[in-house]
């Protein structure tokens, strides 16, 4: 059993407020500046390496503050929990290893120091600008130092570094598929630090999984439920295409192009409930994600006997596959509904979607009119949902995020190459100049 540990200084002065939820993601850790360190540790020893460790100081300072602030820590993101039990460690990095990519050591550098750095969120309702910005200034220089830490252990350690959510992703799946599957517990995995939203198979039963899957994905879902909480509560249906291009086309061109991370785009979260809905999505991407990927393992898709199957029928079996293990995932944990898994599902596939036609911009081909492969996957999961579920309509906060995602196709349909041109060419010259030219200007907001 784990614990999601909210400090609500209000609520509980310097005792956290924790609710047990079983064996699930711990979304995050929610500081409020009251607290002592102490009580810290010992409710959460798990999220430092060490007293001298630079996220530990910098959390301690956060907490020791002086101004009001509310601060969101992704605590299965991307730290490496050396803290807890060796048993423990021993035993997942047993079938987990890095996937050694021939990758410029910058490059490198720079992918883990975003893996650290979104790891962070802070509220925009919460903070003033000033003192907002102050704290994002320091927590990057803190996962500066991170980061080339982990550099060094990446290029001198034969063991692998799994970030924690791949580990409670995995068990996840397991716990769901096990008894029909007991094979599942013995399938290795590489950690990749290549960024993508999509998972693949190498050598027909490894699963090559990318570190940076959940910065990603949690940096768009952030983005649309921001955008879609505002219209919500401000009741006005007006899309700011500028707004929804500027913080999530770079992040998908990241995935295809040799693209600086250091000015990549930093959103707030629009509320507390934007923090823990984004995070929540993210959840159910990454186990969807990682179940299509152990589906065509498990299903032998890689044999010979299976070469009479098209691509799509396996894809389909793969798919189906993945929506019995989320089903199965929720159905142990009440913190999830049948409609979470409904949006965070088809926002994944239109994600993938964007991905895959920024990727054909950068090459600077042309978007086809013909039926992405990701559309058809998609339809045939919403139909299976809600067959399976027994989904009889959608939350608004679906209908609005979604609406965003579309008219992001839109954007790319219309300003096409020379927009992904004009964001490549902005990062590069971020390079010098330190600051992002305004590329998104060249879109129509309407």
């Amino acid at each position: 059993m784990v614990e999601r540990v909210v400090w609500d200084h209000e609520a509980a002065g310097s005792k956290p407020v924790t609710r047990t939820i079983g064996r699930v993601f711990i979304p995050y850790l929610c500081y409020e500046h009251a607290a002592s360190i102490s009580s810290l540790l010992e409710t959460a020893p798990w999220f430092f390496s060490g007293k001298q460790n630079s996220c530990y100081a910098f959390v301690k300072n956060v907490i020791s503050g002086q101004m009001k602030r509310k601060v969101f820590f992704d605590s299965d993101s991307f730290f490496y929990p050396s803290d807890i039990g060796e048993d423990y460690m021993r035993e997942q990095r047993k079938w987990i290893s890095i996937e050694r990519e021939n990758q410029d050591l910058f490059e490198l550098f720079e992918q883990y120091y975003l893996g650290f750095r979104t790891s962070m969120i802070i509220c925009e309702n919460e903070n003033d600008t000033e003192d907002a910005l102050k704290l994002l200034k320091e927590w990057c220089e803190t996962c500066l130092l991170m980061a080339k830490d982990y550099v060094i252990k990446h290029i001198n350690s034969d063991a692998s570094l799994p970030v924690d959510y791949l580990w409670i992703a995995k068990l996840a799946i397991i716990d769901a598929v096990k008894d029909d599957y007991p094979i599942i517990e013995t399938i290795p995995i590489k950690l990749s630090m290549k960024p993508t939203i999509s998972a693949r198979v190498k050598d027909k039963n490894t699963i090559v999984f990318p570190a940076l899957i959940r910065a990603v994905l949690n940096q768009c879902n952030l983005v649309l439920i921001n955008f879609a909480l505002s219209t919500i509560e401000h009741k006005h249906i007006q899309i700011d295409r500028q707004f929804l291009s500027r913080f999530i086309l770079p992040y998908l061109l990241f995935c295809h192009d040799d693209l600086s991370v250091r000015n990549l785009p930093i959103v707030g979260a629009y509320s507390e409930e934007a923090v823990t809905t984004a995070l929540s999505y993210t959840n159910l991407q990454v186990i969807y994600i990682f179940a299509h990927e152990y589906a065509h393992i498990l299903l032998k898709h890689f044999d010979d006997n299976s070469a009479s199957k098209t691509s799509e029928t396996k894809e389909n079996e793969a798919d189906a596959f993945a929506i019995n293990a989320v089903v199965e995932y929720i159905s142990r944990d009440n913190n999830y509904t049948k409609e979470d898994v409904f949006t965070a599902i088809r926002w994944l596939y239109k994600f993938q979607l964007l991905e895959e036609r920024v990727g054909i911009l950068a090459r600077g081909e042309t978007i086809r009119e013909v039926p992405s492969e990701f559309e058809k996957r998609r339809s045939l999961f919403q139909r299976e949902i809600i067959r399976r579920c027994n989904i009889t309509g959608t939350t608004l906060l679906d209908q609005v995020g979604f609406v965003g995602i579309v008219s992001l196709q839109d954007v790319l349909n219309v300003y096409g190459s020379p927009l992904i041109e004009a964001i490549f060419q902005a990062f590069n010259n971020s390079k010098r100049t330190g600051e992002v030219e305004p590329w998104w200007k060249m879109i129509d907001p309407k």
